[in-house]
């Protein structure tokens, strides 16, 4: 992942608030890259419904978790909250 000597070095002391969303964030990258894959390989294989329905699990996972997540815990809520939307979008495509 991202160690926390880069984000001082490089962006300063003051952004060290920023490294566990980030964190987050780049966990999120997987689970979207094969929730992406998997929608394109269903569309191509003639199954288009299977990625809307996965699209409209990601967003309203994404949705509904949002705001109790980022009332609870501000900017790393929200990042938690992407990954749990891909995780949950990918299941069910």
């Amino acid at each position: 992942m991202i160690p926390p000597g880069m984000v001082t070095t490089v962006l300063g002391a003051k952004r060290k608030g920023m490294l566990t969303p980030l964190q987050l964030l780049c966990l999120s990258g997987l689970p979207l890259a094969l929730y992406h894959l998997r929608g394109m390989l269903a569309s191509g294989m003639g199954r288009p419904h299977a990625a809307s329905r996965g699209a409209i699990v990601f967003v309203s996972g994404l949705a509904l978790s949002l705001y109790p997540a980022i009332r609870a815990w501000r900017l790393t809520g929200a990042a938690a909250c992407v990954v749990f939307a891909s995780v949950l979008g990918m299941a069910f495509l």
